[in-house]
């Protein structure tokens, strides 16, 4: 979606689809873009030379086409100048990816670790970013960012990762922590970003996994406790506090099982797999073995908790409108009784309503969609203008 128009947000709007346009068809050439964008030629002349001049663009003069006129010359995205560090961390382990501006993985690190505190990850964490960066330096790139996605809500304004469920790492100071650990390494002036994980993957489905020009995108995850995130005009939705998303605490029934945030049939407690390890007193990691084994008891729980996600993911949807809805998971790898059965109250409610535009896709399971879609997040943060 392109917007016409004067205003700071305009401009930085257009300059992402003229970047993402050229990511899209290498080779385009101005004229071709004015068109295919609907914006003036001046324009687009603008917002190209600003990233020429950035070092995200290039130009390639081409030969004699046998027409009149100036020769057309063909552009491209720069990945040979530029490059983006995205991270994914959790209490376990650590993944580490290096892409080019055309979001290509040039590098891609998986580290398994003891379980461990959240300040001893972070120091993991920029020790392997470190190695990472001054390889790519080596290789003549410059480092435009590093993208962090972390388990949990963070405060955009300071990276701070206010409240882990799945870690129980709270106020931990995740950029602070990053940037003095970088300087200790002679490592500084490189922006870092911080993000929830679940944020990450919404950007990441975003720029990678949408058809056309869909927006806005709504991404609702579901394992031991449910989050969403919405990505619309190449940013998140984040609130003022950064806790937009925390939907586990979206009340289904106020008569339900109680939840550790005080209340009672939260999300969390009803349609996870932290409800039906509860009701059945079996740990997830033999949810699908039991399955296949024919348990009527953990089938009918995991439709059960399946039945309260469908409700929650359409009231998700009549608040946000998406144009597309990606689902996913550990919830939707036990097996398919918790999907038929949220697929089955979801669309219930759906023809209730009269509705048709809805329908959600389960994502598969991507290992280093978190550390892309941090990446993508630092390139969306660094082409906005000051």
């Amino acid at each position: 979606m392109v917007i016409s128009g004067n205003q700071q947000l305009l401009r930085t709007i257009n300059r992402l689809a003229v970047l993402r346009a050229i990511r899209l068809n290498p080779g385009i050439s101005r004229v071709q873009l004015a068109d295919r964008l609907g914006l003036t030629r001046p324009t687009i002349g603008n917002l190209v030379d600003d990233l020429l001049a950035g070092g995200w663009l290039k130009e390639e003069h081409l030969g004699p086409t046998g027409t009149l006129g100036r020769r057309p010359v063909a552009l491209h995205v720069n990945n040979d100048s530029r490059a983006i560090i995205g991270t994914d961390v959790n209490a376990e382990r650590i993944i580490c990816v290096a892409t080019t501006l055309s979001g290509e993985v040039r590098e891609l690190s998986i580290s398994p670790t003891p379980p461990r505190d959240g300040e001893e990850m972070i120091d993991m964490l920029a020790d392997h970013a470190g190695k990472v960066w001054q390889r790519l330096e080596n290789a003549g790139f410059v480092v435009s960012g590093l993208g962090v996605g972390v388990p949990g809500m963070v405060q955009p304004q300071t990276g701070i990762l206010r409240q882990s469920e799945s870690t129980g790492w709270n106020q931990l100071p995740a950029g602070d922590l990053l940037k003095k650990n970088f300087e200790l390494r002679g490592l500084s002036d490189i922006p870092i970003l911080v993000q929830r994980a679940a944020d990450c993957v919404a950007i990441y489905h975003f720029e990678f996994r949408r058809q056309g020009e869909e927006d806005p995108l709504l991404y609702v995850h579901s394992g031991q406790s449910i989050t969403s995130a919405v990505a619309s005009h190449y940013a998140l939705l984040q609130g003022s506090n950064g806790t937009m998303g925390s939907v586990g605490h979206f009340i289904l029934d106020p008569d339900g099982p109680p939840c550790s945030c005080g209340r009672h049939g939260c999300a969390n407690v009803m349609a996870t797999l932290i409800a039906v390890e509860k009701a059945t007193g079996k740990p997830a990691s033999e949810f699908r073995a039991a399955v296949q084994d024919n348990d009527q008891h953990v089938i009918a729980e995991l439709q059960k908790a399946g039945r309260h996600f469908g409700v929650l993911l359409y009231n998700l949807c009549a608040q946000f409108d998406p144009a597309r809805v990606f689902v996913g998971g550990p919830a939707f790898q036990s097996g398919p009784e918790y999907l038929n059965a949220a697929k089955q109250s979801f669309e219930e409610l759906i023809h209730w309503e009269g509705e048709k535009g809805f329908q959600f896709e389960v994502v598969r399971h991507e290992i280093n969609a978190v550390a892309l879609g941090a990446a993508t997040s630092v390139l969306h943060s660094l082409i906005r203008p000051l």
